[in-house]
């Protein structure tokens, strides 16, 4: 026989049970919705990956030539240079036609130093920084997504039925 007290009791208990069913399933659909989240975010950091990857080959192949020419300027300046030195009495028309060729490869060094290869290695440096920056954001989600996942099998395995 149960007494008003006993079934008020049952129903205490019953209701209890009941909000933390309610309680469990709640939370387990907010781990859910934050999974989601974290692998939309991680789908996209993984485009902003391949897309800076992208254009950061694109650039250092755009470079490539420019530094190669450089790196020409450069034997050629110091080929005209061991080659004036060589010339123990140079006159005035050769030491005339070295000072040009010299400056003539000075300024076309300055120029595609300038002009190219700064403005082209500041986006390289800023497109490599971002490329980082990009894998250090996956690589966070990655952890996040994993603890999700954990967490939502160890919820699952607490099931109450």
């Amino acid at each position: 026989m149960s007494t008003p007290g006993m079934q008020k009791m049952q129903s205490a208990q019953s209701q209890l049970l009941a909000a933390e069913v309610a309680l469990a399933a709640e939370h387990l659909q907010n781990l859910d919705d934050q999974l989601a989240a974290a692998t939309t975010e991680g789908k996209r950091i993984e485009g902003e990956i391949k897309r800076t990857g992208e254009e950061l080959v694109s650039k250092r192949a755009q470079a490539e030539p420019l530094w190669t020419a450089r790196a020409a300027i450069d034997k050629a300046r110091a080929d005209l240079d061991t080659a004036f030195q060589q010339n123990d009495f140079a006159g005035a028309q050769e030491t005339e036609q070295y000072v040009q060729k010299r400056a003539a490869l000075a300024d076309e060094w300055d120029r595609l130093t300038t002009k190219e290869i700064i403005p082209l290695s500041n986006v390289i440096g800023r497109l490599d920084h971002e490329f980082t920056q990009w894998k250090f954001a996956r690589g966070r989600v990655a952890g996040r997504v994993n603890d999700l996942r954990q967490a939502i099998a160890e919820r699952r395995g607490q099931k109450r039925f």
